[in-house]
């Protein structure tokens, strides 16, 4: 006998797989989905009226990467120092000029694409140029030399950790995407619906869900990145692969507040920078016990080729790892390290 779904359930299930989709989008591409529902008819009028605020994350804060030909600084450098080079970004840059550059895409962040287009007398393709020159984050003036590595194919890098007054700290490279977060006013939604037509209320209605919906992909990434800096804090700041600690996603999923299989979803194609520099997957910080055991054996066994099962069991301990010499033969097995003397 086939049982269908009730519509509740469908309703859930759609829901989920909405979110889902959002959890693995790439920062370009949210940003995007973004700037669609903040062009939609009713979003001006609904931000004019006060149903529709920006709330920037109090932690907040950005930084520059490195891509092929461009040096990059930090934003506090200013707007001036955008205005130096040739490129045909730049020559769109020095036509709008320092002060609406500020007022309407440094400054204006909360702007649709459509409102900073109109206040800086450009036009919406010419302001969607110049939001990914921002995005690109403040070039300042030609690199010699090669550009570090980009991440593994299928990664995403959505922010990097630095060290500020000896603790690790979050920085974000897409501008247009963690600007911050859209907060609702439900009485004055509720206000501005009965003075409109129904349909252009059942709109707002519609629109004002869309963006709360959005802003679920940003704000629990955010979590799940707090809670595995705060977890990997030790090996952030000293770079010792020995203070890196076993941290699985249930773990990191229960100090966010969410789901295990989100944690899961979000980090799939997810890289961070680190403060050295490099870049990694975000799942590799929620290493398992296992992982970090093998990592440290092998570290072992390449030091001291001529140390024993035993000898290895007894240096593993040693080091925290209380495994049997049946679990280093199969560490060292899976790893593809042979034994004493053939190594």
């Amino acid at each position: 006998m086939r049982v269908g779904l009730g519509l509740k359930q469908r309703g859930s299930l759609a829901g989920r797989m909405k979110l889902a989709r959002l959890f693995t989008l790439d920062d370009d591409a949210y940003a995007g989905e973004l700037a669609a529902l903040e062009a939609e008819d009713s979003f001006a009028a609904l931000k004019a009226s006060g149903v529709l605020s920006l709330n920037s994350f109090s932690k907040a804060a950005f930084a520059a990467r490195r891509f092929p030909g461009w040096r990059l600084g930090p934003p506090a450098e200013g707007a001036a120092e955008l205005l130096d080079g040739a490129s045909a970004e730049a020559e769109l840059l020095k036509r709008i000029g320092p002060e609406r550059l500020n007022e309407c895409f440094l400054e204006g962040s909360g702007l649709s694409r459509a409102e900073k287009a109109r206040r800086a007398k450009v036009t919406v393709e010419e302001a969607g140029r110049i939001e990914d020159f921002l995005t690109r984050l403040w070039v300042r003036e030609e690199l010699g030399g090669p550009a570090p590595a980009a991440p593994s194919l299928g990664f995403s890098v959505v922010a990097g950790f630095v060290i500020e007054d000896g603790r690790p700290a979050l920085r974000f490279f897409h501008r247009e995407a963690w600007k911050g977060r859209w907060r609702v006013d439900s009485g004055a939604l509720r206000a501005w619906c009965s003075s409109r037509p129904p349909a252009e209320a059942e709109a707002a209605r519609r629109l004002t869900s869309a963006l709360e919906f959005a802003d679920r992909r940003k704000t629990t990434l955010l979590k799940v990145l707090e809670s595995v800096m705060e977890a990997q804090k030790d090996w952030l700041v000293s770079g010792d692969p020995g203070k890196m600690v076993p941290l699985t996603q249930r773990s990191v999923a229960a100090a966010a507040g969410a789901d295990p299989s989100v944690v899961n979803r979000l980090a799939s194609n997810k890289a961070v920078e680190l403060p050295w520099g490099t870049e990694a997957p975000l799942k590799s910080l929620m290493p398992s016990s296992k992982t970090l055991g093998k990592n440290v054996l092998a570290a072992l066994a390449s030091d001291s080729p001529d140390l024993t099962d035993e000898a290895l069991r007894e240096a593993m301990a040693g080091k925290g790892y209380a495994l049997s010499r049946r679990s280093i033969a199969q560490y060292r097995a899976e790893l593809g390290l042979a034994r004493t003397g053939l190594r």
